[in-house]
């Protein structure tokens, strides 16, 4: 079973279609929730390219990333993921987009150094294995198991 992903689908419901957005399934760990991921500046192929570029940048060193579900005018919704033992440790946030930066489809905090984690948050951790399975999974069509 996959432990780590970012998983478009279709939406299983009339209720679901929300015009402007695209609906994904996210697994952090235990978590599996559904995500409503805005489409005015990403397509969804661009989000699946977000999370699997952020997941190799997780690989190639220990740093604060970010895997975004929602990116808006305003608000952006992602994981916060911090270098823990042998993993990410995640936590959700709700991000005001000024405070981040983003290039194509990189996002970055503007001011890393001043990030730190929440106290008493929900935390999800990650083995880097399932980091790695997803990174080197195929395209848009990788379903969540």
């Amino acid at each position: 079973m996959n432990t780590f992903g970012f998983f478009p689908g279709e939406p299983a419901t009339p209720q679901e279609q929300l015009p402007g957005y695209a609906v994904a399934g996210v697994r952090i760990g235990r978590l599996h929730e559904t995500v409503f991921s805005s489409l005015s500046f990403w397509s969804i192929e661009d989000y699946v390219q977000h999370w699997r570029q952020t997941a190799r940048q997780c690989l190639a060193r220990p740093t604060l990333v970010l895997f975004c579900t929602d990116l808006t005018p305003k608000l952006v919704c992602a994981f916060v993921g911090f270098p823990a033992d042998r993993g990410v440790d995640f936590e959700e946030w709700i991000i005001p987009r000024k405070d981040l930066t983003v290039d194509g489809t990189t996002v970055s905090f503007r001011k890393p150094g001043t990030v730190t984690r929440e106290t008493g948050s929900s935390t999800w951790r990650v083995t880097i294995d399932a980091i790695s399975q997803f990174a080197d999974a195929g395209g848009v069509g990788a379903h969540c198991p």
